[in-house]
């Protein structure tokens, strides 16, 4: 279920914890999840099971450096890589709209 922008809705994130997390959990368990909005506390409850205790903790605005590795060594080194190739193709006037979702998934 993709969305037609590539950006994540309130809507997809609740597949997640209604098919993926809570089917795969115990009764009693925490849920970390970062500050950005999809991710509010209101997506979790309406699509908690009613059988199980979850915790809802946030991780603080500003401190994904300190706390989110991936964000800071794995998804940087590929914003990196996509922000040169997407250089080298205006330089080159080469003609790819690299706006296009299926165009960057091609990367």
């Amino acid at each position: 279920m993709a969305s037609k922008s590539g950006k994540l809705t309130s809507d997809h994130f609740k597949t997640w914890p209604k098919e993926v997390y809570f089917p795969n959990v115990g009764l009693s368990n925490v849920l970390l999840v970062d500050s950005w909005t999809v991710h509010c506390p209101s997506a979790v409850e309406e699509v908690k099971l009613t059988n199980k205790e979850i915790t809802l903790k946030i991780i603080p605005k500003g401190s994904t450096g300190k706390i989110q590795p991936l964000d800071v060594f794995g998804f940087r080194v590929r914003k990196n890589y996509v922000r040169h190739f997407s250089d080298s193709v205006i330089l080159m006037n080469e003609e790819l709209n690299l706006h296009l979702r299926n165009n960057i998934i091609k990367l």
